[in-house]
């Protein structure tokens, strides 16, 4: 608020001179304003930010520790698949041992009866090897 004496009330230099500091002032007020304003946006703009990176965390934090989750199934589900095959392998080479020492021609004809039984119960053996290493792998086009 602006001071008058009594002497000073009517003069014309005075009361420009209390104008022109009151001008000063209202300029001093509005660039502290401007200031402060742009102060409020650039701490408005860093916590929307910061909330931006406390909800995109969290986010990822949770997408990352279900997708492990899936990840570690699925490179158990793999493993096991793995072992299946390799058991399968192992166990398809062992037939394809037996089948293939099966010599009829070397087979004593007074004993046609007993190693034509035996032959055939090799076959047999393998045919079911097959269909049982097969049935855990039945998606991946055996047959």
């Amino acid at each position: 608020m602006l001071e008058l004496s009594e002497d000073e009330s009517l003069s014309p230099e005075h009361l420009d001179s209390q104008v022109q500091k009151a001008q000063e002032q209202l300029l001093q007020l509005k660039r502290q304003q401007e200031q402060i304003e742009k102060q409020k946006r650039e701490l408005e703009e860093l916590s929307r930010r910061q909330d931006e990176l406390e909800q995109g965390r969290s986010e990822m934090a949770d997408k990352l520790t279900r997708s492990l989750v899936v990840l570690e199934r699925e490179a158990y589900n793999a493993q096991s698949r793995l072992e299946q095959i390799r058991a399968a392998r192992e166990g398809f080479g062992q037939h394809l041992e037996l089948i293939e020492a099966i010599d009829p021609k070397s087979w004593n004809p007074s004993d046609l009866h007993k190693e034509l039984s035996a032959a055939l119960s090799t076959v047999d053996e393998a045919r079911h090897g097959v269909q049982r290493a097969t049935q855990p792998v039945a998606g991946s086009g055996w047959k």
